[in-house]
């Protein structure tokens, strides 16, 4: 692939995070300890009282009364059949859907399935548990089912579920498949990581990217096992925690760290005795946002590092003694050896000695003793969000407020913490000064997380207009959001023979800014584009694009990856 000179990323509508090498699922492992029979001593004269060896305590494991979970799930050879066909059917992209399900345990005499349900996005699919309790009808359970129901409990997107076949069971959860918010690990506490699509994800997989996997079993909870998950290889590998529940899903963790601020500045002291002003982040080196998992030194050796600074929380910081430590050169060949300057708007160079002089990569030791690489954003691969633009149209004159889920630093009109507008049902915004405005715009770093790409289409550039045309109206955009769409993003259009596009959808944009808009929309639409330039094709499965109908007040929002 092409080398991509990389300032800000520019997120339309949010700030998110691409990581290169992005985190996939975890492989189902069964554990099968070695037992050896020691060899009897010679007899002695006297007769000795062997010590036992200590026993460790068994974990109590959560679990429910009458449900017995598989020790690994068995595929079914069709997934139950819960959905009508119809309108609303095609418009959700059910139909051709890989429709999957496995049994993964019994509640008494009665099967629980988990069914993957249709890709709504880029990640993944909505996970269902099912009770079956028919020869061919089930209970949804919905306590326990991921990326199906709205806040208000409302279906989403409509899927239609068949009548006499499928029961909304609101009442029922397996306590021993919900996972907790936090979890102790290894003696210490891990969080919840956000998701971006699904909470919990499910693979088997040997093999990723061809390499075989690495995970290693740490602990035991009572909600399962914890096992260190790494991927990549080389010496920065990327590496999370993942809770394998009960019945087959996976579910990640990570420590917390108290000493990064919610505006991303560390908080930490250096050796000069300044404190630090610069943004920083833990989750790779390009993209904006935070992911599942970080980037740690593959060795977990201390060698070439040398304190340069304390946490607030006391925490030594390291940094590289050697400017041509390996590390220390992929990350500033990354950044093309040069940082976008916010005052200047511009890509400003600087050389490795001044990088570093401003710590540019940073190193610490966490609580399972992993080094996990931070770097300085401030200067290094930055990861500015912007060019948003989210136009509102109610069914009448309405004072509609509106705010934004990240740290905003730049707007138009002026955002001032949130905007208030009167929105006519043309979509023209009136500022209380009188202004009109066509959308809202802005630009900032938020705190969601941001989906695998392992969908989309790959297109020959000379194409790209009109694939983007049509995948606008698809997506339910009209005449003239696709022409102000198209009139920003084409100039970014990569000069490559081929494009990559893939697009997150309202959920998980949702996800990863969330807009607060009062009066709620009756429907919302926010897409985002993201794109990268080939030099020759790749296999890549499709994404099944959808719209949602417009009805009611409708907010509709654009955005996309903006490489330069």
């Amino acid at each position: 692939m092409p080398e991509h000179k990389i300032s800000p990323i520019l997120l339309g509508g949010l700030a998110i995070v691409i990581v290169a090498g992005a985190l996939t699922g975890y492989q189902y492992y069964k554990n099968n300890p070695d037992s050896a029979t020691p060899t009897p001593s010679p007899t002695a004269t006297a007769e000795a009282t062997a010590t036992p060896a200590a026993t460790a305590t068994p974990v109590a494991k959560v679990t429910d009364a009458n449900v017995t979970w598989l020790s690994k799930p068995e595929k079914l050879a069709s997934a139950p059949a819960i959905f009508d066909k119809g309108e609303v059917y095609e418009t959700a992209a059910l139909a051709n859907a890989e429709n999957i399900a496995y049994k993964v345990g019994t509640d008494g005499t009665q099967d629980i399935i988990l069914m993957f349900g249709p890709a709504l996005g880029l990640g993944g699919t909505a996970n269902m548990t099912l009770l079956k309790t028919g020869a061919s009808s089930y209970d949804l359970i919905k306590a326990n089912s991921s990326m199906l129901y709205d806040d208000n409990g409302k279906y989403e997107y409509e899927l239609p579920l068949k009548k006499g076949a499928v029961t909304e069971n609101a009442t029922k959860k397996y306590a021993s498949i919900t996972e907790p918010e936090k979890l102790t690990v290894d003696g210490v506490t891990a969080d919840l990581s956000a998701q971006y699509f699904s909470q919990a994800m499910f693979d088997f997989r040997e093999e990723v990217d061809g390499a075989k996997r690495t995970d290693t079993k740490i602990d035991e909870t009572p909600y399962g096992d914890v096992y260190h998950e790494t991927n990549g290889s080389g010496d920065t590998v990327y590496s999370a925690l993942v809770l394998r529940r009960f019945d087959g899903l996976v579910v990640y963790y990570d420590l917390p760290r108290t000493f990064i601020t919610d505006d991303s500045v560390l908080q930490a002291t250096w050796k000069d005795g300044k404190k630090n002003s610069d943004t920083f982040r833990i989750d790779g080196s390009s993209g904006c946002g935070h992911a599942r998992g970080i980037t740690i030194i593959a060795s977990g050796s201390l060698d070439g590092l040398a304190a340069v600074g304390t946490t607030s929380k006391g925490e030594t910081l390291y940094g590289f003694t050697d400017n041509n430590n390996a590390i220390v050169k992929s990350y500033y060949e990354a950044m093309n050896g040069e940082y976008y300057d916010q005052a200047k708007g511009d890509n400003v160079k600087i050389t490795v000695e001044e990088w570093q002089a401003k710590h540019g990569l940073v190193v610490y030791k966490d609580g399972l003793n992993r080094l996990v690489v931070i770097t300085n954003t401030t200067y290094g691969v930055n990861a500015e969000c912007g060019k948003p633009v989210v136009y509102l149209y109610p069914t009448e004159t309405t004072p509609v407020s509106v705010k934004v889920g990240a740290n905003v630093t730049v707007s138009e009109p002026a955002y001032n913490n949130g905007w208030n507008v009167t929105a006519h049902p043309n979509g023209t915004l009136v500022m209380g000064n009188g202004a009109e405005y066509p959308n809202l715009f802005w630009e900032g770093t938020g705190h969601g997380s941001y989906p695998e790409i392992t969908k989309g289409f790959v297109v020959k550039t000379a194409n790209i207009e009109a694939t983007l045309r049509d995948h606008l109206k698809q997506l339910g955009l009209n005449a003239q959001e696709t022409a102000d769409f198209l009139e920003f993003w084409m100039p970014e259009m990569p000069t490559t023979p081929y494009t990559r596009v893939s697009w997150l959808n309202t959920r998980e944009m949702d996800e990863l800014a969330p807009l607060t808009v009062s009066p709620k929309p009756d429907t919302s639409i926010r897409v985002f584009l993201d794109y990268e330039g080939l030099e020759v094709p790749i296999a890549l499965p499709a994404q099944k694009l959808s719209a949602v109908p417009r009805h009611g007040f409708t907010l509709v929002e654009w955005g996309g990856l903006l490489r330069r």
